[in-house]
């Protein structure tokens, strides 16, 4: 019999040498930025498909909680993720996903 099929995982690779884009960010928001990236790639690896719509204002203060800080430092956060093409510009700003 098989599996079903799963759209998520259950872990991912986490690189120990931390990159330019790891760097500025947690410069710039010291461990908030860190952490809040990681948090958000834990998200998304139990998210089917892998993707968060924070056009949803209860999705957005849901992971904002969960990353213990404010929806404004969060979508700050996420759009120098988006700059630093960790993330996909058009999804981003065409539909906050």
């Amino acid at each position: 019999m098989a599996r079903p099929e799963r759209n998520t995982v259950d872990y991912f690779p986490f690189i120990c040498e931390d990159g330019k884009k790891m760097f500025y960010l947690e410069e710039k928001y010291g461990n908030d930025g860190f952490a809040t990236f990681l948090k958000i790639l834990r998200e998304l690896a139990k998210t089917d498909y892998h993707y968060l719509d924070l056009s949803k204002n209860i999705t957005k203060m849901f992971l904002s909680a969960k990353c213990k800080i404010s929806k404004d430092l969060l979508g700050e956060i996420i759009q120098d993720l988006v700059d630093l093409e960790k993330f996909d510009r058009v999804l981003w700003e065409d539909n906050t996903i």
